[in-house]
């Protein structure tokens, strides 16, 4: 009797474990990186955008950083729902930037977690950026509807994030509302679970100019965020590059051995590691190019090869320039 009660135990475990395995949506991939962690990939095309966390604390869910649609964090909510099943207690924003913050509004029953720049910020551009939407986003998307699909691989997957961004803009703003964090905190954040410590920390300015990751000891995981990407091209323009830097360097002294970036796949130390050559070489270019006036060409022609391949490579000017009025 006993051993047929433990193999139907077996027998469900293996259905759940396949079945999260098998959820299945256009806009993420989900990836179980330790027993009660999971990472949402952002899919090329989709309506995420940026990656999010999943954390099931034992009583109840953690998520980072809920997409840039209403639409993706519906589906994010619909895996904890059928997969975890446990409400979300806790919605982390790492930074104040619209592709990380939209799908606040789906976890109505959830506390929203952030620093007090952090909520500041969204107060204060996301109605300008709504608005500036409504003004281009259809027009955006119109233009990638009409070139034709690009042969070259990376062109192609390329054209894709963006069609999928200003599509999940066009497609979101008839039901987006403005959701901040109420619950802020300034330097750390340790929320105690039954299954695992999660500790939110801001070493302030970064990517922008508030910036919050999300690190469990125990799992040696960190969701970054923006902070770091990996096989894209960061956007600067909201940073203070040698802040940045300095907080990357910080984050190279904590035990972790997987790092889950704001765009791209999941990474490791290295890929910290790049995102500080990467900003270093950008500093250096941007000295070599000092009163030149230098075209977009001319900047291209001195990308490093290693960056050649990665994704949002119209940033890759933006943020010499960028670097340039330094």
């Amino acid at each position: 009797m006993h051993m047929k009660k433990f193999f139907l135990l077996v027998i469900g475990l293996n259905v759940i474990a396949v079945s999260a395995q098998n959820f299945a949506t256009k806009d993420f991939e989900i990836k179980k990186l330790a027993p009660n962690v999971y990472a949402a990939i952002a899919r090329t095309g989709g309506y995420a955008i940026c990656n999010a966390g999943v954390v099931d604390l034992g009583k109840e869910v953690i998520v980072f950083d809920p997409f840039l649609t209403p639409q993706a964090a519906t589906d994010l909510q619909r895996f904890i729902k059928t997969h975890i099943r446990k409400p979300v207690k806790y919605v982390v924003n790492s930074h104040s930037h619209k592709d990380h913050i939209r799908g606040n509004q789906v976890f109505d029953n959830a506390t929203i977690i952030g620093t007090p720049l952090i909520t500041e910020l969204i107060c204060k551009n996301e109605p300008v950026e709504i608005a500036n939407e409504e003004k281009y986003g259809f027009a955006r998307l119109k233009y990638y509807d009409s070139i034709p699909h690009a042969k070259d691989p990376w062109q192609a997957s390329e054209d894709s994030i963006q069609k999928g961004f200003f599509k999940g803009v066009v497609v979101s703003h008839p039901t987006l509302k403005i959701v901040p964090p109420s619950l802020l905190f300034f330097d750390s954040l340790s929320i105690i679970g039954a299954n695992t410590t999660v500790k939110l920390i801001t070493y302030g300015d970064g990517h922008s100019s508030s910036d919050v990751f999300l690190y469990l000891p125990n799992e040696k995981i960190a969701f970054m965020g923006d902070l770091v990407l990996v096989q894209n091209h960061p956007m600067i323009g909201d940073s203070k590059p040698a802040d940045w830097i300095n907080y990357l360097k910080k984050v190279q002294q904590l035990d972790v051995k997987t790092f889950i970036p704001g765009h791209g796949p999941p990474g490791s130390a290295a890929d910290v590691s790049a995102m500080l050559r990467y900003l270093e070489n950008v500093r250096r270019i941007a000295e070599e190019l000092k009163n030149q006036n230098p075209t977009d060409e001319t900047i291209l022609a001195k990308m490093p090869a290693e960056y050649r391949s990665w994704h949002l490579r119209r940033f890759f000017t933006f943020n010499v320039k960028y670097m340039l009025k330094q």
